[in-house]
């Protein structure tokens, strides 16, 4: 059955108000999971990665480990959809994450609208991250330094992502922003590098948007007419 959420993408939190340390959120994984059964986030405190793949949630911790959450445990950030590909390619060569990427471009009709991706392949190799969890009060300069980065070669498994339009930067991550999980679901992480060879692109197009916003002190403290390119970049692409 198909659900007439198809095509939208409903979000808690701003990347925005991450970068400012908004770390605490209050929006359940029981309530997100009833706007979809895939996306990615973090947990409050930024206790690791979020990711929503087939309906269940994974939470993804130091130096990449896999582990099952509480339906009550909140996020800060997350954006979920219900997942339904309307364009499948195949890869069938070696390709960097750059060039994956570019590829990706080739095949959607506008850059202007989001997209939820979700990619199973074959990595040669694999540069991830998983952030580490904060205590108040928060440091957002902390949170960057806070960091585990590791690599896996030799790995199967599935980035599971959007692409959000550049004029959507302050809202959500500008470009592509995958996070994975390898096919035992035992690894994972944010996805800051890669090199693969043969994969299946899943791309399903995103007309609806809805953005839901942090009821907290925090948030309502946050200056978020400061621009957060720099530390999106280092947080999120490692640059």
């Amino acid at each position: 059955m198909r659900s007439s959420q198809e095509g939208s993408v409903f979000q808690t939190g701003t990347i925005g108000s991450l970068m400012h340390s908004v770390y605490e959120g209050d929006v359940s994984l029981e309530s997100l999971a009833k706007q979809g059964n895939f996306g990615i986030g973090t947990y409050d405190k930024l206790a690791g990665e979020l990711l929503l793949y087939e309906g269940t949630f994974y939470q993804i911790q130091k130096k990449g480990s896999v582990s099952s959450p509480s339906l009550k445990s909140k996020t800060p950030f997350a954006a979920v959809t219900f997942f339904l590909s309307q364009n499948i390619s195949q890869w069938k060569s070696k390709a960097s994450f750059q060039a994956l990427q570019k590829h990706i471009d080739s095949l959607i009709p506008s850059k202007n609208l989001i997209y939820a991706l979700q990619i199973n392949a074959d990595f040669d190799s694999i540069t991830l991250r998983t952030v580490k969890e904060q205590e108040a009060p928060y440091s957002g300069k902390k949170a960057l330094e806070d960091q585990y980065q590791y690599s896996q070669k030799s790995i199967r498994g599935t980035l599971i992502g959007f692409r959000f339009p550049q004029y959507l930067e302050q809202v959500n991550v500008p470009g592509y922003h995958f996070h994975f999980i390898d096919s035992s679901k035992k690894i994972g992480g944010h996805v800051f590098d890669a090199s693969l060879h043969t994969a299946t692109i899943q791309i399903c197009p995103i007309y609806h948007f809805h953005l839901q916003l942090i009821k907290s002190p925090l948030f309502y403290a946050a200056n978020l007419t400061r621009s957060s390119k720099k530390k999106i970049e280092k947080l999120e692409r490692g640059l």
